[in-house]
């Protein structure tokens, strides 16, 4: 499924490119100024209004929905070999077991099960760190959100910097095209980045 994801996505990108970069060439939509405008007061607006742990915690969240993922199944094996372990065996070799187990929320439960830890007290202490985590992870989507929201603010903010400082040099021709385009790809750089997030 991800393979034929990854076709799609790749051909449309494909096609896209294609289309837009026929006729003026790719290099045109690569503007130093304009690219720096909107990242640079985006990520200035992000420090001002979240703190770094947050910032930190949404990039790292980020890495980890893009990276390779552990399947269904394989988790559900691990929690059959856990409960194999715990069922047949004694409390050393379910430790030296959950030393090779990659998920962190699977591996918290197997620690509660060899400290003892009663059916019901281990669902309630899942549940409550479920919930942390899910608290977690709408704090890293609301923090997409404002990035969405400021992006193109600082888009049509570089471009009246732009325009203001093309009117100050109306005299010189040779000026005013690269802060026009300035101008422009500011506005392009925060539309395209807003709606990419």
């Amino acid at each position: 499924m991800n393979i034929i994801l990854g076709a799609v996505i790749t051909i449309s990108l494909g096609a896209f490119a294609l289309t837009v970069f026929r006729d003026i060439g790719i290099s045109m939509i690569f503007n130093l100024d304009a690219f720096l405008i909107v990242l640079g007061g985006t990520t200035l607006a992000l420090f001002v209004g979240f703190p770094f742990v947050r910032v930190r915690n949404t990039v790292n969240d980020i890495i980890n929905a893009y990276s390779g993922r552990r399947d269904r199944d394989s988790v559900i094996k691990d929690i059959l070999d856990i409960s194999r372990t715990y069922m047949k065996t004694n409390i050393r070799n379910l430790e030296s077991k959950i030393k090779g187990i990659d998920d962190d929320f699977l591996r918290l439960g197997a620690k509660l099960l060899i400290n003892n830890y009663g059916g019901r007290d281990i669902k309630n202490i899942m549940e409550r760190e479920m919930a942390i985590r899910l608290v977690d992870r709408n704090f890293s989507q609301n923090l997409l959100k404002t990035v969405a929201r400021l992006t193109p603010s600082f888009g049509l903010a570089g471009t009246v910097i732009s325009l203001i400082k093309m009117f100050k040099h109306m005299e010189s021709v040779d000026t005013i095209a690269p802060m026009m385009a300035v101008a422009l790809m500011s506005t392009f750089y925060g539309v395209i980045i807003s709606n990419l997030i």
